[in-house]
């Protein structure tokens, strides 16, 4: 398979410095068809046009990107599914309504597109890895609500949070049918947010 997934990168590296680095024939690197960044834990997955050159960039003795360096994989495992349709809970749905760079992202993303019925988001359809991306994106957003101050003496909101800490660990360790209940508290308001994703072949 003509694909790399890299781990261990810096906070700091974006999508242009991956394509500078593994478009580098320098680093082994080649034609990049597409990147997939960030995904779950900051990783990345990287599409190469051939897969000669995947082999030479795993390959090659070491990747440094922004004073870090960075771990290399060969995606060996075949592709399985061009398509994956997840089914989302209206609740899960509404972070991507109401967070416009979230819901541009995906929008603008091609081949990856929404399931609309009466103007609410139902499902999304895209492959394995755009699937992760939008995954990434909106775990990244549950888990900034965690950062929001609360009084230390409410029990109810110290579980609630520990329960989704417990959650989406688990969801990354799932493959192929995916079912994530997660329970977020939004302040000062309290919001108890259950969202529950099933991905399935389309």
């Amino acid at each position: 398979m003509s694909s790399i997934r890299l781990s261990c990168l810096s906070s700091f590296c974006t999508e242009k410095h991956l394509q500078a680095h593994f478009a580098n024939p320098s680093y082994g690197g080649g034609q990049i068809k597409h990147i997939y960044y960030p995904l779950f834990d900051n990783d990345a997955v990287i599409i190469f046009e051939d897969r000669l050159t995947a082999d030479c960039v795993s390959r090659h003795k070491e990747h440094v990107i922004e004073g870090e360096e960075i771990d290399v994989r060969p995606l060996t495992y075949p592709p399985v599914f061009n398509k994956l349709h997840a089914e989302m809970d209206p609740a899960a749905a509404k972070i991507l309504q109401a967070d416009q760079a979230i819901r541009d992202a995906v929008e603008q993303c091609d081949g990856l597109t929404l399931s609309v019925m009466n103007g609410v988001i139902v499902g999304i359809t895209g492959n394995w890895f755009q699937l992760e991306w939008v995954w990434a994106k909106i775990e990244r957003f549950t888990r900034e609500q965690i950062h929001i101050p609360f009084s230390t003496d409410d029990s109810e909101r110290l579980i609630a949070l520990e329960k989704l800490r417990k959650l989406l660990n688990l969801s990354r360790n799932l493959k192929c049918l995916v079912q994530l209940k997660a329970i977020v508290e939004i302040i000062p308001k309290p919001l108890i947010l259950f969202w529950t994703k099933q991905i399935m072949c389309k």
